[in-house]
């Protein structure tokens, strides 16, 4: 109230102004108001310009370097980011880098002793970062020489993953100087004298090198240490010497894993009436034996499990026995201690079976079941037309006692229901199958497209082309008999193509062995994809010269 009293004696006791004039005063005076008031700020555009370089004490690039510091200062306050990930030191050092951040001003403590005549690069990659905005001074390296000159030679190129045909980043890269040294011993021994690492893109650089002639590998690091002393880490190499100039830019590592692998047993599982073996490798041969066992004229049954034959699973008789069991898997023999109890309530389960789809027409449909069968009386399971016609059908029993193939004759489109009466199968057990019935329908061929490959080529080697998903996961693979090949039956997506160059014949990618100069068979992926589309017939020619 007394607010308002104060302004209508302002507004009657200011003398000689109009009320037209009076009104439009405090108008205005309204107006200064509002643009008196506080508000919150909009906060402007984002920061992202690097932190600026201003001093380099040494400077970058000096000859006849004796410091045991250097300062770097900054226009603004900096921080480190990761940067025992990013900062490589070529040659490598003994001893770390000790590095500190004092306000704008980066120091570096030189701990190691420098080797004369050599220059040194300290690459901060992209560690160096402003403290607001994290904006890096992207691949900020400081160079210096012990001797009187830069050297300012190199050799690049890129890294590649040998089995996938693709770039890999983060790859250690080393340069041996040509001696008389064992060349076979350098990665096992001697740290390099240059080093570099790969980037996303699968590139390096060794640069400000010596001239002359390198050993060059590529090594995938677990410890850190500059050796290639770990079974587990990727290595590549270069069977020739490289010489360091400016036309060594297109130098290609192929990275690759060993295969030290021996067999062994990962894992034992009792599932129901049966033992599960689990191998880190697939099984060629596999073989068992339990004198107990066989004097007791008790005939335990074995199959293998997966698609890539790791896996064994053994069914057990009905007993409740105590035994060693000796296996046989390839290079390894082990003997295991058993106590099976198939007798124990609930150890054994009634038969039963599931058909696996999808249901093409162009492939028999697949029956598994859930124990190993005994006998199956062919009189007691028929399979049915849409018209309730019964189809003549047999059942391939050669894959393995769980699962069968059922051979008909297909048509596509048409719906068939196959069924099975009481006791048509038997399981080792004495159960017997349920009477059950599956209906199911066939796809059609205008579900389909197909993709054939011509391969133009001077390979003399046996080829492989595998067929890859629009993820790069292979769908089918075809080893070549000619120069072309066609992959039937695919639904309409996105696919690729992989060709190993198959050196050795064998039907698969081998790796390589460093000892022994081995490099991996090669791999060439094609480049870009393929679109196929129902009812067409898409042809890609594919040339590698």
């Amino acid at each position: 109230m007394q607010n308002i009293s104060s302004r209508l004696w302002l507004y009657f006791s200011i003398p000689q102004i109009s009320p037209v004039k009076r009104i439009l005063f405090f108008i205005s005076l309204s107006f200064l108001f509002a643009c008196a008031q506080q508000v919150a700020p909009t906060g402007g555009l984002k920061d992202e310009t690097p932190p600026e370089i201003l001093v380099e004490v040494p400077k970058s690039e000096s000859t006849n370097f004796a410091a045991k510091r250097i300062e770097i200062e900054f226009d603004e306050f900096v921080k480190l980011n990761r940067l025992n990930e990013q900062l490589i030191t070529s040659p490598p050092l003994k001893y770390n880098l000790q590095t500190s951040i004092r306000g704008k001003t980066l120091r570096i403590e030189i701990v190691d002793t420098l080797k004369e005549n050599t220059t040194y690069i300290f690459n901060f990659g992209n560690a160096i970062v402003d403290i607001h905005e994290n904006n890096p001074i992207e691949n900020y390296t400081y160079v210096f020489s012990t001797g009187d000159m830069i050297d300012t030679n190199r050799i690049s190129g890129m890294v590649i993953d040998a089995f996938k045909g693709e770039p890999i980043e983060k790859v250690l890269v080393m340069a041996y100087k040509a001696s008389n040294e064992l060349y076979d011993s350098l990665p096992y021994l001697q740290r390099p004298d240059y080093i570099s690492l790969s980037d996303k893109a699968g590139n390096f650089s060794l640069n400000y090198m010596q001239s002359g002639s390198y050993k060059i590998f590529a090594l995938k690091e677990d410890n850190d240490n500059y050796l290639f002393d770990l079974l587990t880490e990727p290595i590549g190499f270069k069977e020739e010497l490289i010489e360091a100039n400016s036309n060594s830019d297109s130098l290609k590592i192929f990275i690759f894993e060993e295969d030290h692998e021996v067999q062994y047993l990962k894992e034992q599982n009792e599932v129901g009436p049966s033992t599960q073996l689990i191998f880190n490798l697939p099984n060629e041969e596999f073989s068992f034996s339990t004198e107990l066992v066989d004097s007791l004229n008790l005939h335990p049954k074995a199959e293998y499990y997966s698609e890539n034959s790791d896996t064994v699973e053994i069914w057990w008789p009905e007993m409740k026995l105590r035994f060693p069991f000796i296996i046989q898997a390839d290079t390894l023999t082990d003997t295991l201690n058993l106590a099976i109890d198939t007798l124990k309530s609930g150890k054994r389960s009634p038969l039963k079976v599931k058909a696996i789809g999808p249901y093409h027409f162009y492939a028999a449909p697949r029956l598994e079941f859930s124990q190993p069968i005994a006998s199956v009386d062919t009189s007691l399971f028929f399979l049915l037309n849409s018209d309730s016609v019964k189809v003549p059908v047999s059942i391939d029993t050669t894959e393995n006692d769980r699962k069968f193939t059922i051979e008909f004759d297909r048509k596509e489109g048409e719906v068939f229901t196959l069924v099975f009466d009481s006791a048509s199968f038997t399981d080792i057990y004495g159960y017997h199958l349920d009477s059950i019935a599956y209906a199911f329908s066939l796809d059609e061929t205008a579900d389909y497209g197909s993709l054939k490959v011509n391969i133009s080529s001077n390979y003399s080697d046996q080829l492989i082309l595998h067929l890859l998903d629009q993820r790069k996961e292979p769908l089918r693979k075809a080893v070549l008999d000619g120069t072309s090949h066609t992959f039937k039956y695919l639904k309409s997506g996105v696919y690729t193509l992989k060709l190993i160059i198959d050196s050795n014949a064998n039907g698969q990618w081998d790796t390589g062995n460093y000892l022994e100069g081995i490099q991996p068979e090669k791999v060439i992926n094609y480049e870009g994809e393929i679109r196929v589309r129902s009812r067409w017939d898409k042809e890609v020619d594919w040339i590698l010269f």
